[in-house]
C-alpha cells in the first residue's frame, strides 16, 4: 500500500476540508522543518477564514493523538475565532508541534 500524498489545494477551504478528515502524522514524511521570524500580523481587522469572526490571540492545549495515545501540549501559541472556535498556528509554531508530537508518538 502506497503513503498518502498531499495534494496541491485551490483554497484555504479546501486545505481545512482534507485535514479535518486525516490525520497529519500520516503525511510526516512529506513536511519539512521552515525557519525564520514568521511573525503574523493580527490586528482588530483579522478575520477568521471560516466564518469572518474576529479573531484574538491566546494561548491553548493543542492535543494531537494517534490512535490510542494522546499527548497534550500546554500554552501553546495561537488565534482564535471568538465567533466559531477556530484555532490556526503560525508555521513556526505548527513546525514545533509536528516535530515535537511526532518524536513523542513514535518513541512510545
Amino acid at each position: 500500500m502506497s503513503k498518502p500524498t498531499i495534494p496541491t489545494f485551490k483554497s484555504i477551504e479546501e486545505e481545512a476540508a482534507f485535514w479535518d478528515v486525516r490525520d497529519i502524522t500520516d503525511y510526516l514524511d512529506e513536511m519539512e522543518v521552515i525557519s525564520g521570524d514568521y511573525q503574523p500580523a493580527f490586528s482588530d481587522k483579522m478575520r477568521c477564514v471560516f466564518c469572518g469572526g474576529k479573531i484574538i490571540s491566546e494561548n491553548v492545549t493543542f492535543v494531537p493523538d494517534q490512535g490510542e495515545q494522546v499527548l497534550p501540549l500546554r500554552n501553546i501559541p495561537a488565534e482564535i475565532c471568538v465567533n466559531c472556535g477556530e484555532k490556526t498556528y503560525s508555521p513556526e509554531t505548527a513546525d514545533k508541534i509536528i516535530n515535537f508530537a511526532s518524536q513523542q508518538l513514535r518513541s512510545s
